[in-house]
């Protein structure tokens, strides 16, 4: 069985998202369908797309996932801004590299 992975180490939402499927896998009562009738989405095609890398995680989704995933206060704030890095990348340099910053920050307290 994987260790769950440790949020703190990702830079990324969608390597994290990857990582965190991969590792819940292993647990007989998680499947993808069932995560997306929990998060009430109409098909886990929105999830599929978010693992493949063909959309961002929505604002809606990951208010949602933050719950889902059992995260504490911090770990959901960290989720927070790995996902708006991922969304900040390619649209706004400037934001990314405040995000990065503010990244660093919150990982040297961890």
């Amino acid at each position: 069985m994987q260790t769950k992975p440790n949020i703190y180490n990702y830079k990324s939402f969608n390597t994290y998202f990857n990582d965190w499927v991969n590792y819940m896998k292993d647990f007989k009562s998680f499947s993808l369908y069932k995560m997306a009738q929990d998060l009430e989405l109409s098909s886990i095609t929105e999830i599929s797309n978010i693992l493949k890398g063909r959309r961002k995680v929505s604002h809606r989704v990951l208010d949602k996932l933050k719950n889902y995933m059992n995260l504490g206060p911090s770990e959901q704030y960290y989720l927070e801004l790995i996902a708006e890095l991922d969304r900040s990348i390619d649209t706004n340099p400037f934001i990314y590299n405040i995000l990065m910053e503010k990244r660093g920050e919150f990982k040297a307290i961890f």
